[in-house]
């Protein structure tokens, strides 16, 4: 473990900086100049608009993009005093394609649900969680669950799930969206009550899950 460890809360490219929301998704454009070098004619001058993909065009994650899940995959012995995580070797990829302008407290595009086996099935890339599910992972608090790390050799990013873990219970973590194809939020949360808005198709799709099982209350320390 390296004596000092940095974080920041998000990270993405440059090219944000000048984006603007534009609909579902960012864009800007670029002031071009055309010179005809042969014809000596004056310069022809205008604006390139352009798009940047969002969460809407995402289909799924290329292979080797997660670093590291925890609890791993089928642990049987997960400490309820941990919060469940999902390393990833690219830095910018929670934020890269949020539909939203740079700003302090930035969403992740991504976020990292955790349910009970009751609470949480996924089937063919799709999941499909109860209410208790997304009410414990309001969008409204996203900007909180994800940061990246630099160990003074690499930085990876970090999504984590804020839900709490009870004793000796069967868990699933899904990776899904967090902004619909209209750059609108996923869900809603007022209260007890959830506006589901996972858009034309009405499925919430699943880049990634996994299946744990906890312990008895505690960890090691206290143990």
């Amino acid at each position: 473990m390296p004596d000092i460890l940095t974080f920041t809360s998000w990270e993405r490219s440059r090219l944000f900086e000048r984006a603007v929301p534009q609909g579902a998704r960012l864009g800007s454009s670029l002031a071009l100049t055309l010179t005809d070098v042969k014809t000596g004619q004056p310069p022809a001058q205008g604006d390139a608009p352009f798009g940047l993909l969002a969460a809407a065009d995402v289909a799924g994650l290329k292979p080797g993009a997660i670093k590291h899940m925890a609890p791993a995959p089928f642990a049987r012995d997960a400490e309820t005093t941990k919060f469940v995580h999902i390393d990833l070797w690219e830095k910018d990829l929670p934020w890269r394609y949020t539909p939203q302008a740079n700003s302090p407290a930035l969403r992740p595009w991504l976020v990292l649900l955790v349910g009970t086996g009751e609470e949480i099935e996924v089937r063919g890339g799709i999941a499909n969680v109860k209410d208790s599910v997304l009410i414990a992972h309001d969008l409204k608090h996203s900007h909180l669950w994800a940061h990246t790390q630099w160990d003074g050799h690499t930085t990876i990013a970090r999504i984590l799930s804020p839900r709490k873990l009870a004793a000796q219970t069967e868990y699933v973590a899904a990776l899904v969206p967090a902004f619909n194809q209209d750059g609108q939020e996923m869900w809603t949360v007022a209260g007890n009550a959830v506006q589901r808005s996972f858009g034309s198709k009405g499925i919430l799709p699943a880049f990634h899950f996994w299946r744990f099982w906890t312990a008895d209350a505690g960890d090691f320390e206290t143990l």
